[in-house]
């Protein structure tokens, strides 16, 4: 029971602004190939946008659907975060996403080769998605992602609501979701209507 609220309190990896009044979730499977082509065409997109400048908090959030090789990656990942910190978390997740092909065959030789070439403590995150030693805290991420209306990965919460689309191409996936952060960012430097 205690585990459980540990990891549900767990800090998720965060870029932008940790303090902004707008947070934009992105829940994702590192074994999933749209979330792999969102991390190549449209995340560089969001963070040119709204993230250099620090306009939002946009954070990872895992949402382990496409089997025990990705929820083994979602382990090693977060051992990087807690270990390394946040900005090697994202180097060893793109590095993931650029080899995702490996995750079928490769799983602890695959997390060993890029922390080693990022020069992490490679023992430590291939045993920490060997044991799935931050299983609580995937767990924790993939509950709460479920609670706001989560179905698919990439998906999608701004500020605990559901970004909602129909989107069938990227393209359209960036629109649904950069109209809905402009318009959250607009309400919030207008400030409170009353």
């Amino acid at each position: 029971e205690e585990t459980a609220e540990v990891a549900a309190g767990a800090t998720p990896p965060v870029l932008g602004d940790p303090d902004a009044d707008v947070t934009l979730e992105v829940y994702a499977d590192l074994g999933c190939p749209a979330c792999a082509a969102y991390n190549d065409q449209v995340f560089p997109d969001i963070e040119a946008t709204y993230l250099d400048d620090g306009r939002i908090r946009y954070e990872h959030r895992e949402f382990v659907v496409t089997g025990e090789a990705a929820g083994r990656a979602a382990n090693a990942a977060r051992e990087v975060f807690e270990r390394h910190g946040p900005d090697e978390f994202w180097a060893f997740t793109s590095a993931v996403y650029e080899q995702q092909e490996r995750l079928r065959t490769d799983v602890p030789e695959l997390f060993d080769e890029i922390a080693t070439d990022l020069g992490l403590d490679a023992e430590a995150i291939a045993t920490a998605g060997a044991d799935r030693t931050h299983q609580s805290t995937v767990e924790a991420d993939i509950d709460r992602g479920q609670d706001l209306g989560v179905t698919a990965v990439p998906g999608f919460v701004l500020d605990g609501e559901l970004v909602e689309h129909d989107a069938e191409s990227f393209d359209e996936l960036v629109d649904a979701v950069t109209a809905t952060l402009d318009d959250a960012l607009d309400d919030a430097e207008s400030g409170p209507e009353y």
